[in-house]
């Protein structure tokens, strides 16, 4: 699963400055390399606008997993675990311990 993934992110959460900075060295990396773009949508020039503007802008922070494997119906004891822990760290200790509010991590599998 994902979950580590998801986890590693709540930094990204508590210094949206830093998060633009590694966005935009990302996108630096894989021009040099003439490697495609990972933005589905919009640009570099998008993001540093976004950039600009978030100072004045109040955020909230959400995770998605997407894990395509993972059927609900047939989803074990151990696999809602590990989510269930996935989620109480992004809304529990980590997320009041900043001051900030995150929406709930949201899963999305397979039907």
């Amino acid at each position: 699963m994902v979950c580590g993934q998801a986890q590693k992110c709540v930094r990204w959460r508590d210094d949206a400055e830093a998060l633009f900075r590694h966005l935009q060295s990302r996108g630096g990396k894989r021009l040099a390399r003439a490697a495609p773009s990972r933005f589905e949508r919009g640009e570099v020039s998008a993001l540093r606008k976004l950039e600009g503007r978030h100072r004045s802008s109040e955020r909230e922070f959400a995770a998605f997993i997407v894990q395509p494997g993972l059927l609900r119906a047939l989803a074990e004891g151990e696999h809602l675990e590990l989510l269930a822990a996935t989620e109480t760290y992004f809304g529990g200790d980590v997320g009041a311990a900043a001051g900030r509010h995150s929406q709930p991590v949201m899963v999305v599998g397979s039907e």
